[in-house]
């Protein structure tokens, strides 16, 4: 069975485990793009993957540089 082509907010909060507020705050910031359908906004599935993507390569550069977290 295939991903849906487009979450929505929602969907998308539920996957990443994460509130709308975040959600919102991560569009507006230009992390992740959304279609607008009528006056709902959609995430792309490929825009799910790829944030993840950019994610993980992001900590993995952190954690080479020594970089992380701060006690």
């Amino acid at each position: 069975m295939h991903p849906p082509l487009v979450h929505s907010v929602n969907e998308f909060c539920a996957l990443l485990r994460i509130g709308r507020t975040m959600a919102y705050q991560m569009m507006a910031a230009g992390e992740i793009s959304y279609v607008l359908i009528g006056r709902r906004r959609k995430i792309p599935h490929a825009e799910v993957v790829a944030y993840l993507n950019r994610s993980i390569e992001q900590c993995k550069s952190d954690a080479a540089s020594g970089g992380g977290p701060k006690p």
